[in-house]
């Protein structure tokens, strides 16, 4: 998924998926309720987010929720902008 279009409630739709891999890119839109959203997929494997501007919307505390994930293997987080 890619764009600034990439919302929290787009998030909330696919977390019933059976997904492996996610990549996010340019998700200016996206907080820390979508990284909850994110770490409710259970079946995820490997999370990729890529040229998010973070600041004020994912804090600690939105990461934190992905640390808590029993299935997830690999975290790639690549040009953040704050």
């Amino acid at each position: 998924m890619s764009g600034t279009n990439v919302t929290d409630s787009n998030l909330a739709e696919i977390r019933g998926l059976n997904l492996n891999s996610l990549t996010l890119l340019n998700c200016s839109q996206m907080t820390d309720a979508g990284l909850g959203h994110i770490a409710s997929i259970q079946s995820l494997q490997k999370l990729t987010l890529k040229e998010c501007d973070i600041h004020p919307r994912l804090t600690d505390v939105g990461l934190g929720r992905l640390g808590t994930h029993k299935n997830l293997e690999v975290l790639k987080l690549y040009n953040f902008f704050t």
